[in-house]
């Protein structure tokens, strides 16, 4: 996490603007998505994974989304939303053991 103490350099930014503007397309967000999820960035990993984990958090902060500031922005938005976007189980009568 980039916390306000963190100096920044114009280098820093111009390549954080750079980043940003090759993945905000529809696909290359789509890329970005699937890059991050096969890193296991999103989930808890085992110790073999976690050199491709760190990768993807690496990458968050290169775009800028680990900053502090964002960070705050992005667990309001978060708490903004449904807490579920899908179906349960009961509304689409389906039976399972899985909680995931």
């Amino acid at each position: 996490m980039i916390t306000n103490h963190t100096k920044l350099s114009n280098e820093d930014m111009i390549n954080r603007y750079a980043v940003r503007k090759a993945y905000n397309t529809p696909d290359g967000r789509l890329e970005l998505i699937r890059l991050l999820t096969d890193l296991g960035t999103f989930r808890e990993v085992n110790h073999e994974e976690l050199p491709l984990r760190n990768y993807g958090i690496r990458k968050l902060e290169e775009l800028g989304f680990l900053d502090i500031e964002v960070i705050v922005e992005v667990v309001n938005f978060l708490f903004s939303l449904p807490l579920a976007l899908r179906p349960t189980v009961e509304e689409t009568g389906e039976v399972t053991d899985d909680l995931l």
